[in-house]
């Protein structure tokens, strides 16, 4: 690689480290594997290479990729802000909530005995990086401690504001592309609240409808659908909406089944419905239904929806019925399953790093030694390829009632992951937030050209 190629290639790297936007389309892979700490290492998603001079570039994580069972290390709770080195997987581990009953530095108010991020698809960073919400700090009855939702330095983690969301915008999320916005729903409107300024910006408004607060949504990836469920005249409905031109699509009946949760795809394509029964109906944004019912308990479960390298919009998660709890991704125009590890339990998935497609983060938050290898794992799964997977930091968390589960969900740039953990502690309390810090373990380089990866792929049911 040439002095200039390299300096170009870091700069790339810092820009999207700092949070911005680097355009790419899914960057050929290489395999360069070596053996440190006693497990395979790798630079790339293991795909092998061919030299055509395409002069493309690819960033590469030197992390523990192979499928050794390794035991669970004993590891004392960091302090906070306090990081360690994981030492099975080289990784940098950062707590970033204090001690139950401290002060929280900046703000005032208390930690609480759960001091922790929301949920594995709502983001925890802003898209610039610069902001991190923890949406939850509960004392130990449950109840929410004051301050409600704390804003941190997106780097330094040190705690800036907090504020509740205001009144109207019952759910919010980190818009995809505007890093001072959160896209919101109310009981009757959707639109964007500004966390600086709480400057609502409201792009719609329903008179007719109730908006069902279903919490597990996203925007599509620029930020401009929506899909909303709500009810009207008592009965469940959604529609797709353009928050920027500010059209309403039409109506979709929903009250054939019970909901769990609607949301966008991230081309704003497609409506995804999960059912409480663990189904899952594909709609297109007129109301047209794509392919049949997803009718084979949780094929796939608790999954988030992304695109793949083929430009196909997918659902990854866990399989429950026909792959033994084996990640799976779905294609949401046809069905189509394809297997992307073949082994372990995926409990919750998140595909949060839209700035790095490609990617699925997901918690392997289980101990039964049948489930091995990947037991207590936070592990980083390419949705292009089969088994290759990148094993990241084990999460030291008992999983006992929802707020003990780790629900892994990675920064936009995909460099950085948080999870949230009790340490193993057998009250299930106090729970924390950590990061898993990436960045060290990472650089850019040059890529020639890449074969397909060795997909196993099932027809769908």
């Amino acid at each position: 690689m040439s002095a200039l190629l390299r300096i170009t290639l870091v700069g790339i790297h810092l820009a999207m480290a700092c949070g911005f936007q680097v355009d790419s389309l899914f960057p050929a892979q290489t395999s360069d594997a070596s053996d440190a700490g006693g497990g395979t290492t790798a630079s790339s998603d293991g795909n092998d290479d061919t030299s055509d001079g395409s002069g493309d570039s690819e960033e590469r994580c030197d992390v523990v990729t192979d499928d050794d069972e390794r035991i669970i290390p004993s590891v004392p709770r960091p302090s906070y802000l306090g990081s360690y080195i994981d030492p099975v997987f080289g990784t940098t581990v950062i707590r970033i909530t204090g001690d139950v009953g401290s002060a929280i530095p900046n703000i005032g108010g208390q930690w609480g005995s759960v001091a922790r991020h929301y949920f594995s698809k709502d983001p925890a960073w802003n898209s610039s990086q610069s902001l991190l919400v923890i949406k939850k700090n509960l004392d130990d009855g449950g109840t929410p401690s004051w301050p409600v939702w704390l804003f941190l330095d997106g780097e330094t983690y040190e705690p800036l504001f907090a504020k509740s969301n205001p009144a109207g915008a019952t759910e919010a999320l980190w818009h995809p592309t505007s890093p001072d916005l959160m896209v919101f729903q109310g009981d009757h409107d959707v639109g964007t609240w500004n966390v600086q300024t709480d400057a609502l910006d409201v792009r719609g408004t329903f008179a007719e409808y109730t908006i069902s607060h279903r919490d597990e949504w996203n925007p599509s990836n620029d930020g401009r659908w929506i899909a909303v469920s709500a009810t009207k005249d008592g009965n469940d409905v959604t529609f797709a909406y353009d928050l920027q031109q500010q059209v309403k699509y039409p109506d979709i009946d929903l009250s054939w089944t019970s909901i769990d949760n609607v949301s966008i795809s991230p081309t704003g394509t497609y409506i995804v419905l999960k059912t409480n029964d663990d189904y899952t109906q594909v709609y297109d944004k007129d109301g047209n239904e794509i392919g049949g019912l997803w009718d084979t308990y949780g094929d796939p479960s608790v999954f988030d929806v992304t695109i793949d390298r083929n430009g196909d919009e997918v659902a990854v998660g866990v399989s429950k019925t026909l792959h033994d709890g084996r990640l799976i991704k779905r294609r949401l125009s046809d069905g189509q399953i394809t297997v992307l590890v073949d082994f372990g339990w995926a409990v919750h998935t998140s595909t949060r790093s839209i700035q790095k497609p490609g990617w699925a983060y997901v918690s392997y938050q289980v101990r039964e030694s049948h489930r091995a290898p990947l037991l207590d794992e936070l592990v980083a799964v390419n949705i292009d390829g089969f088994n290759d997977i990148q094993r990241l930091a084990h999460m030291h968390t008992q999983r006992g009632d929802y707020d003990s589960e780790a629900h892994a969900v990675p920064s936009p740039d995909g460099l950085r992951v948080l999870f949230a953990s009790n340490w193993e502690d057998s009250t299930l309390r106090p729970v924390h937030t950590y990061v898993v810090d990436l960045r060290a373990l990472c650089t850019m380089h040059d890529v020639i050209s890449s074969s397909t990866a060795n997909l196993r792929v099932v027809d769908g049911p």
